[in-house]
């Protein structure tokens, strides 16, 4: 028995994929579990593939996703990753790479001045993704 293959649409490039992905067998129970509350995951994802993922759960997300990455140096290849396949590039939530932050008497501190934008964006016009690193969530 042969199983029909969604075909993407010509010309569609990397941003066909996430449409694909939402189609695949299992996406269905893994969005009907975060819609109620529960934990879902998606096993056997790494590299590029972890982002497409992220890409289809925010393609009909109804808030911003928050991903969350290891470290640091991690970040800009997931944003990357994630405009992609969504087309839409993620916004950042930076960390600062010392804590706590030393004092900078009477300059602006890049970092926190990125973080304060990134807030603000939040607040006004939520991105439907948001990556940042673990160290970022706990500063």
């Amino acid at each position: 028995m042969t199983t029909a293959t969604p075909a993407a649409p010509a010309g569609a490039g990397l941003r066909a994929l996430p449409g694909l992905l939402q189609q695949g067998e299992g996406w269905g129970g893994l969005r009907a579990a975060l819609a109620a509350g529960r934990s879902g995951t998606v096993d056997g994802a790494w590299g590029s593939s972890a982002a497409l993922a992220v890409a289809a759960l925010a393609a009909d997300a109804p808030g911003t996703l928050l991903v969350v990455v290891p470290n640091a140096a991690d970040v800009d290849p997931w944003v990357e990753d994630v405009a992609s396949f969504a087309g839409v590039r993620p916004a950042q939530f930076q960390a600062w790479e010392t804590w706590p932050v030393p004092p900078n008497k009477g300059k602006l501190d890049p970092t926190a001045t990125a973080r304060l934008r990134t807030l603000q964006t939040l607040q006004r016009e939520p991105p439907k993704v948001l990556a940042c690193c673990a160290a970022a969530v706990c500063q």
